[in-house]
């Protein structure tokens, strides 16, 4: 044989091998089904969150505007930009601390399921936990996410209600997309000291 052919079959192998390799670790981590049902678990990811709309009367925009001239530029009633954006303020806050206790509430269980797989004796998989935990962080997620867009379509309602472009609300949208990737973050780097 010469050389050519043989850097050629050597080189297919270990394509051949990284295929091989990465399609076991995709079965592994995203389609094998590890048992990881929890009611627990689930119910605590798949609640809805509790969220009150901003009420937007004259006398709590005016008492939550610290603004004396945007008070006075105001035009037959309507709310200024920085009175919508103050009203919504507690409900983006609220919705936060909500997140905030859900994950905690979601590391306590993992670590107490750990706690008791060790005690027991029980072999722990660190695919299992990994793979039930990233499932249950994602569902919370995208529960989050529509907790979030719909306290940010009201206010964008009221915005244009008030006569202004709801693009006024982005700085909100993007502060909670970083403070969401700062979060995600946090955690990881909390899971990984964790194992």
């Amino acid at each position: 044989m010469n050389l050519k052919k043989i850097k050629l079959i050597i080189g297919l192998s270990l394509i051949a091998l990284l295929l091989i390799g990465a399609g076991t670790a995709a079965y592994f981590l995203a389609f094998k089904d590890y048992g990881t049902a929890d009611a627990d678990v689930d119910q605590l990811v798949e609640d809805n969150f509790q969220l009150s709309r901003p009420d937007l009367t004259e006398e709590e925009a005016q008492a939550a505007s610290a603004e004396p001239a945007e008070k006075e530029s105001k035009q037959g009633g309507k709310k200024s930009v920085t009175e919508i954006k103050q009203a919504y303020e507690p409900t983006f806050n609220d919705l936060e601390n909500q997140v905030k206790d859900r994950l905690q509430q979601l590391a306590e269980k993992a670590k107490e399921e750990y706690a008791n797989k060790q005690a027991d004796g029980k072999d722990i998989s660190y695919i299992y936990f990994f793979s039930k935990y990233k499932s249950a962080a994602d569902k919370l997620e995208n529960k989050t996410d529509e907790a979030f867009d719909e306290v940010y379509h009201n206010m964008q309602d009221d915005l244009v209600a008030n006569g202004h472009d709801p693009k006024a609300a982005k700085e909100m949208k993007k502060a909670y997309e970083n403070q969401k990737e700062q979060l995600k973050s946090k955690v990881m780097e909390m899971a990984i000291d964790k194992f």
